[in-house]
């Protein structure tokens, strides 16, 4: 599941990034880790800065032709002025923060546009033993294991209406795309 999750988030980021890349955007990733993911969808000379809290990761992303610089910092605080971006591009990193409202407000004033893929609630509902215990009516059972995944994962998962909530107090939604659900 969080394989076919990563792989339909890489397919859309893949055709809607250059999209936004075509003039020559000035592009900050917040957590990039090792840079192996947005590797994947940026382009070799794409110049992007990367920040990061674990310096181990930031030697391997420092490598990827794609990252023009890559900054050890705290992506909830960013030491980034105000305006000097076109587009943040943060990838699977929310849904780690338990108050996401702070860092969209500050991300809002680095740049004006931003890409997130995120995870909601639904994720670890999702994941085969949780889905299949709710369609038997284990449903207590069900969102326990589901809790336990969340935590495993660390992760603050809230609904998507709730993120867009959130998102929209920061930025304008021009496109929501849910790659998974129930349905």
């Amino acid at each position: 599941y969080p394989i076919l999750s990563k792989c339909l988030e890489l397919a859309y980021l893949q055709s809607e990034l250059p999209v936004l890349l075509r003039n020559r955007v000035r592009v900050l990733e917040m957590a990039i880790g090792e840079g192996s993911f947005s590797k994947l969808i940026f382009p070799p000379d794409a110049g992007v800065v990367g920040l990061e809290l674990n310096p181990y990761y930031l030697q391997k992303a420092r490598q990827m032709k794609h990252v023009r610089e890559a900054i050890v910092c705290d992506c909830l605080e960013p030491p980034v002025a105000e305006g000097s971006f076109d587009l943040i591009v943060a990838n699977n990193f929310l849904h780690h923060v338990t108050q996401k409202m702070k860092p969209l407000e500050q991300w809002s004033r680095i740049a004006e546009r931003a890409v997130f893929n995120e995870n909601t609630a639904f994720w670890a509902s999702g994941w085969t033993a949780p889905y299949i215990l709710a369609k038997l009516g284990l449903k207590t059972l069900a969102s326990r294991i589901s809790s336990r995944i969340e935590q495993e994962h660390w992760q603050c998962l809230v609904q998507k209406k709730e993120l867009d909530s959130m998102v929209s107090g920061n930025y304008e939604i021009v496109r929501s795309v849910s790659f998974l659900s129930e349905r």
